[in-house]
């Protein structure tokens, strides 16, 4: 059977409409197969709707969220100063390399390797060879 009939069966199911809409809507489900699954689907539904439990949020997650708010806050008054000390290292380290590199250009010394072998494969500094 086609039924062309439109019904609002929320309403229906929750018996929002008037009572001449509700005998009008109850004599049809009577005699349309179509219509009377729609209406069970529409009450399996509100059944299945209600039977859900609320989620209801802990009583302290707005103080939780407030105090990860300032604490996110307070950190970032932290990291405030990083810069500047960051230019320090920085400033540091190029100190520490130029001394390092000028220090031993005076004090470095030749060494003279010379290969074991003839195809140069085990190679022996001097200097080790003149600490006896």
């Amino acid at each position: 059977m086609k039924c062309n009939k439109k019904y609002d069966f929320f309403a229906y199911q929750k018996r929002n409409i008037s009572p001449v809409l509700l005998r009008e809507i109850e004599n049809h489900i009577a005699g349309c197969d179509k219509c009377r699954n729609v209406s069970m689907q529409v009450k399996l539904l509100e059944m299945a709707i209600n039977e859900q439990k609320l989620i209801r949020p802990d009583a302290f997650m707005s103080q939780r969220i407030v105090a990860k708010i300032t604490n996110r806050q307070s950190f970032a008054g932290i990291l405030r100063p990083m810069p500047a000390f960051a230019i320090i290292i920085l400033l540091a380290l190029f100190v520490g390399i130029g001394i390092g590199i000028f220090a031993t250009k005076s004090s470095q010394q030749t060494i003279e390797v010379f290969s074991w072998n003839d195809q140069e494969q085990e190679v022996i500094e001097m200097a080790f060879l003149n600490e006896n």
